[in-house]
């Protein structure tokens, strides 16, 4: 799935520990690719390479996000 941006988003659930509620709580997660470079910094040959995922964790208790970068 593409969202508006353009970033391939694949939506699961998963329970966490959110800081703000202080709790464990189900959370909506997504995969999220992102271009960390700018076209600038990046030869056009090369721009593939500068894009990462990010794994975004959402609480459906509270709506506090956080992103992680996949390594």
């Amino acid at each position: 799935m593409r969202d508006r941006q353009g970033e391939t988003t694949h939506r699961t659930a998963e329970v966490r520990r959110c800081a703000r509620c202080g709790e464990t709580t189900a959370h909506r997660t997504s995969i999220r690719i992102e271009e960390n470079a700018s076209r600038e910094d990046v030869q056009a040959e090369n721009e593939k390479f500068s894009r990462q995922p990010y794994v975004v964790y959402c609480c459906s208790d509270c709506g506090r996000s956080v992103t992680e970068q996949v390594s």
